[in-house]
């Protein structure tokens, strides 16, 4: 954590109640503390606190936005949108796909659309995460296909060594890097290309 994350812990109310029940309490400071730590006193200044945009980052940062040398991954839509998708079901219980992933990529292309499930994602283009209007604001964009090489670059560039046999693997699945194209006919590669064809075209993805 950084002196920015101390500074905003020790100038919030919340920041500061957790603190003082922790020592109240005599515990240490672990993870799950820290975490609702930042939740806390990061939650109000984002809509969405999990992903937040570039532009709501850079109002809360000021001019440290700048100053920051900012990265994302990004991966080809088609693949994650079928990864998404087997996630949410598994989340949700669904131990077979009951909702098709046609009806999945309807509901992310129509906020309107009914999701019983709530399989519809707050936020399920990333455009935000790295771009502010039309202008790219991430000074590096690593590729999920490419994840250990890129993810060295941003640790030699930074400075922290990085050990790709420690690298978390959070959601485990199938590494075939083509088992997506399974779940494509016509319309649903139609409609990932209506909806996120700025990401094709940018990164130059294909099917």
């Amino acid at each position: 954590y950084n002196r920015r994350f101390y500074r905003d812990v020790l100038t919030s109310n919340s920041g500061m109640a957790l603190l003082r029940e922790t020592v109240n309490r005599a515990v240490r400071l672990q993870k799950p503390n820290v975490i609702a730590l930042q939740q806390q006193v990061y939650r109000s200044h984002f809509k969405d606190f999990v992903h937040p945009s570039a532009s709501d980052v850079k109002a809360y940062l000021g001019e440290d936005f700048d100053r920051f040398w900012k990265f994302c991954f990004v991966r080809n839509p088609y693949d994650r949108l079928v990864s998404d998708y087997k996630w949410r079901l598994r989340k949700r219980g669904f131990d077979c796909p009951t909702i098709s992933f046609n009806e999945y990529l309807m509901r992310l292309d129509d906020p309107g659309r009914p999701d019983p499930e709530m399989l519809r994602p707050k936020t399920p283009n990333n455009r935000e995460i790295y771009m502010i209007g039309d202008n790219v604001v991430a000074d590096f964009i690593g590729r999920f296909e490419n994840l250990m090489n890129d993810m060295k670059h941003v640790c030699d560039h930074v400075g922290v060594p990085f050990d790709a046999a420690q690298f978390p693997h959070h959601k485990n699945g199938n590494n075939d890097p083509a088992a997506y194209r399974d779940y494509y006919g016509p319309e649903e590669k139609q409609r990932v290309e209506k909806m996120f064809g700025h990401e094709l075209d940018l990164f130059e993805y294909r099917f």
